[in-house]
């Protein structure tokens, strides 16, 4: 399909970032493990179950947990900043005599962390038996020689976290991948505008996606987590990134991207670009000739700034493919009749036109690379 993959160190589908790659690594020591709970508090709430996640407007904190038996709880927070204070456990949770809690936190302040304090009892005993657990809020940044990339596809509603050894700032890392003679042509993969990288262990723990769309990653190797989702929510002007580390639970906020929102591929006809719904048995829905050109036009939702757009004709047997790249802000990419004159006749190929843009966090070492495409198959006449 037009979404090309990467092999990782265990069976497993990860996206590819414009080359990059993998290696193996030997490690002089164990990795660190995470920070865990108290054998105490474990006794109750399943510590792998908590999760924290700020509100949009960022003023409000919803806490999920599972508990082993039937249980009550209150809850309570304080701004990091306050150092060791005796906790106010002064809200009852909602739920009572439960073992899934989902419960929330109003008048959290918007520009400090903050430790949520949870106090929980067995159902079948009293709130004097109860213990606390402290569950922290921390910024999810990576180290200065690390960056965390995360990469979005749209149109295969798929989501992939890794982290990558890494000592330029995300900023950097993001405009070299912006070719330098846009509007070029190539036969086989583009020869610039690559981002090379060797990936590590990934510190994060597990995240979560709120706005534009709602997705839970796993982990799926040491070096990445993975996920899904069914729908896009185009309305939504922002999105946001909760994260879980060994410090605690952080959230990150995210601009909305630029999304395709239509596509149109001409030959020797025109027809407008499907996602991934097709499959490769399918009949090619455009014929294209060797004296004329392949145009793909498209309008953006949003703005595509600095988004870079890529057309490309898939490769087959004894043909490299064909990789034109441009401005996604120009809104048409060609592929010359000299170009087309390299398709075998008679073979069925995709074109697909992709755009990808780039949000770079120098502050936190993150970079997110968001991806929209469509695609038709085609067949040189």
């Amino acid at each position: 399909m037009p979404f090309a993959f990467i092999k990782m160190p265990v069976v497993m589908s990860a996206f590819l970032v414009l080359g990059i790659g993998t290696s193996c690594q030997r490690f002089s020591k164990p990795p660190i493990a995470p920070k865990r709970l108290s054998s105490d508090s474990l006794s109750l709430v399943i510590s792998e179950s908590i999760n924290l996640e700020r509100s949009g407007a960022g003023d409000r904190i919803t806490i999920t947990f599972d508990t082993r038996e039937a249980a009550n709880c209150k809850l309570g927070f304080s701004p990091i900043s306050a150092g060791k204070t005796m906790p106010q456990m002064n809200q009852p949770c909602s739920s009572s005599s439960a073992t899934k809690f989902s419960e929330t936190l109003d008048g959290v302040p918007k520009d400090q962390l903050v430790v949520v304090h949870l106090k929980s009892w067995p159902a079948s005993s009293t709130e004097s038996s109860g213990k606390i657990i402290n569950i922290s809020e921390a910024v999810p940044s990576a180290d200065a020689q690390s960056l965390n990339l995360l990469m979005v596809d749209v149109a295969a509603r798929r989501v992939e976290l890794t982290s990558l050894q890494e000592g330029k700032s995300p900023a950097d890392v993001a405009a070299a991948t912006i070719p330098s003679k846009p509007g070029t042509c190539v036969l086989g993969p583009p020869a610039d505008g690559t981002l090379n990288g060797t990936t590590k262990a990934n510190l994060i723990q597990g995240a979560s996606f709120r706005g534009l769309f709602s997705s839970t990653l796993s982990r799926v190797s040491p070096t990445a987590l993975s996920g899904g989702f069914q729908y896009l929510q185009r309305q939504s002007s922002e999105w946001s990134l909760t994260a879980r580390t060994a410090g605690g639970f952080g959230q990150l906020r995210l601009a909305k991207p630029p999304l395709l929102k239509n596509v149109i591929f001409a030959g020797s006809t025109q027809a407008d670009g499907l996602d991934d719904s097709l499959a490769d048995i399918d009949p090619p829905g455009l014929g294209v000739l060797g004296t004329n050109t392949l145009v793909s036009t498209w309008t953006i939702e949003g703005d595509a700034g600095n988004a870079l757009a890529t057309l490309t004709v898939s490769p087959g047997p004894g043909f490299d493919g064909i990789t034109c790249r441009g401005k996604a802000a120009d809104g048409r990419l060609v592929i010359p009749s000299s170009f087309l004159t390299k398709i075998p006749t008679g073979r069925r190929l995709w074109a697909t036109l992709r755009i990808d843009s780039w949000q770079p966090l120098d502050k936190e070492r993150w970079l997110v690379r968001v991806s929209d495409w469509s695609s038709m198959g085609i067949q040189r006449l």
